[in-house]
């Protein structure tokens, strides 16, 4: 594994395997944060920021900060308050997505003039297929190129995994942080990847590590030499996924076209908790219309003719619904004051709205 320097793909004769693939994956970092700094750098460049829902009441959850709010403590998912608690100077700023689907589709371009194969993955990463793009360089000076590109024309930092396949280039890409050009071949699997914990491996979550704890499965390496048999016996299907992951086997393509959307969300963060009828219906019910919206004008152009039909047989996107609301993009409070929190107030709800 190398970080900035050479390895396999340095030398143009031996640059690109005679067989197998050579994959980037692109990780835009602290992407909210840093479209901010890029649009007005006079105002927020190099200070600590976050990007958080209901700023004024300061009972948002914090979206992402910027590398300056990391080092003083603020993490994503926390609230305001404590934000502004471990980081008195924090400047928070609203969620302005249409200015980050605007560097979205930007950084997709400048990936896209290096190859016609790249995935994305959300609106901050995205996978390349260059094994086809000898014309342009080595697979490290595409990467290279790639990386200043986006700094220099949009003014926003990046890592690059380069790998032979996307699960060790997404690996390889969540390395250095921020700007960092990290290498990772198969045969660093060993020296690399089986000393770290398993929850470490992309697509490993806590209750399946907690789980491979419990099978005396602490790290990758002991996942690589597991019995697939068990695995499967634990796991089902998964089962033979962890192992091949473990080893740092991953055959999926890099897909340019990504299936459509069959569904678009919309969430949104109350400020309060809300047990008025009317209130909670408005709510409920203008969630849908946001989604449409987005779905209409953002993803599928094809769906504007349905939009005012949908709309007006639309009655709620929860079914009964208890708990908390999420946020912009990401979860948590305050509540959507549910059955429990005032009984009479619920039931005097239309089930409609329920």
């Amino acid at each position: 594994m190398k970080g900035e320097g050479g390895s396999k793909y340095e030398a143009s004769g031996s640059a690109y395997p005679k067989s197998g693939r050579v994959v980037l994956h692109i990780d835009m970092n602290a992407f909210y944060c840093s479209v901010h700094e890029s649009a007005e750098p006079d105002k927020y460049r190099g200070k600590p920021l976050a990007v958080a829902g209901s700023v004024e009441l300061r009972k948002g959850i914090v979206v992402t900060s910027s590398y300056p709010a990391r080092a003083r403590g603020v993490r994503t998912g926390m609230t305001v308050r404590e934000a502004q608690r471990l980081c008195p100077g924090l400047i928070l700023l609203k969620p302005d997505f249409e200015l980050y689907r605007r560097f979205s589709l930007r950084f997709l371009e400048i990936a896209g003039d290096y190859s016609p194969l790249v995935e994305p993955v959300s609106i901050d990463e995205c996978y390349v297929d260059i094994s086809g793009s000898k014309s342009f360089g080595t697979p490290l000076e595409i990467a290279t190129e790639i990386q200043r590109r986006i700094r220099e024309e949009l003014g926003l930092p990046c890592s690059i995994g380069v790998a032979p396949n996307k699960l060790l280039a997404k690996t390889a890409s969540d390395m250095k942080k921020p700007n960092g050009l990290t290498v990772l071949r198969l045969r660093d699997v060993p020296a690399v990847l089986w000393p770290r914990p398993c929850a470490e491996l992309y697509g490993i979550g806590a209750k399946t590590a907690a789980k491979l704890e419990r099978l005396n499965i602490r790290t990758l390496g002991e996942l690589a030499g597991s019995d697939e048999r068990l695995l499967a016996d634990q796991f089902g299907v998964t089962g033979s996924w962890l192992k091949r992951a473990a080893n740092g086997w991953d055959e999926s393509p890099v897909v340019a076209e990504r299936e459509q959307a069959k569904s678009v969300g919309h969430t949104v963060t109350l400020p309060q908790d809300v047990t008025d009828p009317d209130e909670v219906k408005r709510v409920l019910l203008n969630s849908p219309q946001r989604s449409l919206r987005i779905h209409r004008s953002n993803y599928d152009p094809q769906a504007r003719h349905a939009y005012d039909h949908t709309l007006a047989n639309t009655s709620c996107p929860y079914g009964r619904y208890e708990g908390s609301v999420q946020s912009g993009v990401q979860s948590v409070r305050p509540s959507l004051a549910g059955p429990k929190a005032d009984p009479a107030a619920w039931r005097r709800l239309p089930k409609l709205a329920r």
